[in-house]
């Protein structure tokens, strides 16, 4: 079962612009666009929690092993 969440949303108007365009190039929806946007930013946003707490073990493993 596909659930999907209706966000009214406001776009800046140079970057709803340049989604127009993007979307004559590629041939895609504003929509899948979007779509594709969002899940990049949530992907950047758990990679970055990762590597900080990749970052943290580390650092408190040397800290430890130097006891």
């Amino acid at each position: 079962m596909n659930y999907y969440h209706s966000y009214p949303t406001r776009i800046d108007a140079k970057i709803y612009d340049d989604l127009v365009k993007i979307k004559d190039l590629d041939n895609r929806s504003i929509n899948s666009l979007l779509q594709e946007s969002a899940r990049l930013v949530r992907n950047q946003y758990v990679e970055q929690i990762a590597q900080e707490r990749k970052t943290r073990t580390t650092l408190d493993n040397r800290h430890a092993n130097m006891r």
